[in-house]
C-alpha cells in the first residue's frame, strides 16, 4: 500500500522586515541644525562665568576694596564650579536636561539683574556677594545641564565638529564681560563721575543681554528623544541623596 506523503505546507517567503525610524538613527540625535543652540548656549553658560569669576574682581578694586578682600570673596565666588560633581548625580536624577537648562537660565537673569540694582544700596557689597554666590550655584549646575543636554542632542559626528565652536561661543562671552562691560563702565564712570552707577548699568546690560539670550535659546533648543524623565524611583532615596549632598558640601 503507497504511504501517503504527508502535506507540507510552503514556508513563507523570506521577508526582510523593515528598520523602525527609531533604529534608523539614534534616539538621541535631534533633527534640529546645531547651529540653532549649540553657538547661544554655550555663550550663555560663559557669560555668568566670567562675570562671578573675572570681571567681580575688577568691580571691587573700582570700589576701593582691599587686594587680600579681593583674592579671597574672588576664590570663595569660585567654589560652586568646584564642588558642582557633588550634586550632579541631583541633576541626572530629577527633571530633564532642556528643564534645567531653561530654569538655570531664567534664575541666572533674575539673580544677574539683582547684582546690578544692589550696586545703589548702602549695603551693596553684601548684597552683590550674595547674588553673585547664587549665580556662581545656578551656574554650575547649568553647565551640568548643559552638557548633558550637548551629548543627547548630537550625535558623536556632530559633537567632535561642535567642541570647537563650544570653545568660540564660550571665548566671546568672556570677551564680552572683560571688554564690554568693562568697558561700558569705564565710559559711564568718566560721564557721570559715579562709579557704583556705572556698575549698575554695566552689569544690568548684562543681565538683559543674558536675559533676551536665554529667552532666545528656550525656543531653540531641540528636545532629544532620549532627554526624558528618569524613570520610577523611590522618594525618600532621592531626600537622602539631597541630604547626603547638603552634607557633603557643608
Amino acid at each position: 500500500m503507497d504511504k501517503v506523503p504527508p502535506s507540507v505546507e510552503p514556508e513563507a517567503p523570506l521577508v526582510e522586515e523593515a528598520a523602525s525610524p527609531v533604529e534608523q538613527s539614534s534616539p538621541s540625535v535631534s533633527p534640529a541644525s546645531p547651529w540653532r543652540f549649540v553657538p547661544l548656549l554655550y555663550f550663555l553658560q560663559g557669560l555668568p562665568v566670567i562675570a562671578v569669576q573675572n570681571v567681580s574682581a575688577t568691580l571691587f578694586t573700582k570700589m576701593g576694596l582691599e587686594t587680600g578682600a579681593i583674592t579671597v570673596w574672588s576664590n570663595l565666588l569660585k567654589l560652586p564650579w568646584t564642588l558642582k560633581p557633588f550634586w550632579g548625580p541631583l541633576v541626572d536624577l530629577n527633571w530633564t536636561k532642556r528643564r534645567w537648562v531653561v530654569l538655570m537660565q531664567a534664575l541666572i537673569f533674575v539673580f544677574l539683574f539683582a547684582a546690578a540694582i544692589s550696586m545703589t544700596s548702602a549695603n551693596w557689597f553684601t548684597l552683590l556677594l550674595i547674588s553673585f554666590g547664587v549665580v556662581a550655584f545656578l551656574s554650575a549646575t547649568h553647565d551640568i545641564a548643559a552638557d548633558g543636554f550637548y551629548l543627547l542632542a548630537l550625535d558623536e559626528r556632530r559633537q567632535a565638529f561642535f567642541v570647537g565652536i563650544r570653545s568660540a561661543a564660550f571665548r566671546l562671552a568672556f570677551i564680552f564681560c572683560t571688554g564690554g562691560l568693562v568697558y561700558l563702565a569705564g565710559e559711564v564712570e568718566d560721564r557721570t563721575g559715579d562709579i557704583a552707577r556705572s556698575w549698575m548699568v554695566a552689569l544690568g546690560f548684562g543681565a538683559l543681554i543674558y536675559g533676551l539670550g536665554a529667552l532666545v535659546n528656550a525656543f531653540a533648543m531641540p528636545r532629544p528623544v532620549l532627554d526624558r524623565l528618569p524613570g520610577a524611583r523611590d522618594p525618600q532615596e532621592n531626600r537622602l541623596n539631597l541630604l547626603r549632598t547638603a552634607a557633603v558640601i557643608l
